[in-house]
């Protein structure tokens, strides 16, 4: 146990990936440990097909994604590997939507571009939607779909050619912090570094028990299915954008959203926000029926017979915030260990920016960007 590195960071998804990638790109002695394997489908990173969008209601993360996307592009001709595959997107909802109205503040905000349709105009552009007269929608050109699987991979790889180690089934059971060093424990080996940087999802409070720390945050096993389509051609992209309907679930938020034909020669539809919440030791991988049914429903409703059965089915971990903002500060206490997790479903189009300022802070002590959206304060002030 002699070697200090620089930086360990615990969990290799998309944000654990690209934290590494970012820092052995400068030069850092960086140790990545991932309890299961890179490319696991446990958690929140895996599948083949992730929403990029600008669409957002708040300033900070259009900017964040503004930045985000020439960064994708950068990985996309490092790893001479498709990863970003430009679609359009397309938001739905009825006149008067809280945060549709929002979304469209926050892009003139930062400049963004978009186009607004009437229904008339989206049945026009996009005559695979079957929709209410009164409905409108954004039109957004930027959206894109990451391939999820592969970016983490590559962000990966790209981290151990420029010397990162990678340690795979390697969960932590142990961290302590002497005098500005940690000790990191897998049970198998143990490790020290002068910064550590958690990037473990749905098993953060694992790791930060070790610390003395629980946080508010709570798991839900969210799913998605894949729709047969009849005529293939006019869901492909190009032809059909990314969307994303608001206010047709309980609340003003996004209710349902889907991608073109792309991952498994379908069209994936599913619920935001919806799933169930779960105990971590008790998690299955089977289909909620309740939810698959509410998704079909929607899909009829939204398609009618333009799409057909479904061919497959599959779940994936969201990691709430009670606020639904991310996590990126420092741990009380702890100047050289950072949170960098979770992303309440919604943070993967961020992953290779919010590495780059995670790596900062764990690095430099702080981020070229204001975190304070994200700040660890604001939950603890909650629990008390």
């Amino acid at each position: 146990m002699s070697e200090i590195y620089d930086c360990c960071v615990i969990g290799a998804g998309a944000m654990g990936s690209a934290t590494a990638y970012h820092l052995a790109r400068n030069g850092k002695s960086v140790l990545l440990l991932e309890q299961f394997e890179v490319g696991h489908e446990n958690g929140s990173s895996h599948g083949n097909s992730r929403v990029f969008r600008l669409s957002y209601e708040d300033t900070f993360y259009v900017s964040l994604a503004r930045a985000a996307k020439p960064m994708w592009l950068e990985l996309e001709a490092q790893s001479k590997q498709k990863l970003f595959y430009p679609t359009g997107g397309l938001d739905l909802a009825e006149p008067g939507s809280p945060v549709f109205q929002d979304c469209m503040k926050a892009m003139k905000a930062e400049g963004i571009e978009y186009e607004v349709l009437n229904a008339s105009q989206i049945r026009s552009r996009f005559p695979q939607f079957h929709i209410n007269d009164s409905m409108i929608g954004i039109y957004q050109d930027d959206t894109a779909v990451l391939n999820a699987v592969e970016c983490v991979k590559v962000m990966a790889s790209l981290a151990c050619k420029s010397g990162a180690v990678l340690k795979e089934n390697s969960p932590v059971v142990g961290l302590k912090n002497r005098a500005g060093v940690a000790e990191i424990s897998t049970g198998a080996e143990n490790y020290r570094a002068r910064s550590v940087v958690i990037n473990a999802g749905a098993w953060a409070n694992g790791i930060l028990a070790h610390l003395n720390l629980q946080l508010p945050l709570q798991a839900r096993k969210e799913q998605y299915q894949f729709f047969a389509a009849r005529d293939p051609d006019i869901f492909k992209p190009g032809k059909m954008p990314i969307f994303l309907e608001y206010g047709c679930g309980d609340t003003d938020i996004i209710g349902m959203y889907g991608f073109p034909l792309l991952e498994m020669n379908a069209v994936k539809v599913a619920a935001h926000q919806r799933g169930p919440y779960i105990d971590l030791s008790e998690r299955t991988f089977e289909l909620e029926v309740d939810g698959a049914a509410d998704v079909e429903q929607y899909v009829r409703q939204r398609f009618g017979d333009a799409l057909g059965e479904v061919v497959a089915s599959k779940t994936c971990l969201y990691t709430n915030t009670p606020d639904q903002h991310f996590v990126i500060d420092k741990i009380p206490g702890h100047e050289n260990i950072i949170l960098s997790s979770p992303c309440s479903g919604h943070g993967f189009k961020f992953a290779i920016v919010i590495g780059k300022m995670a790596a900062e802070l764990a690095t430099e002590g702080r981020s070229s960007r204001s975190l304070s959206l994200f700040e660890i304060s604001r939950l603890m002030a909650a629990q008390s």
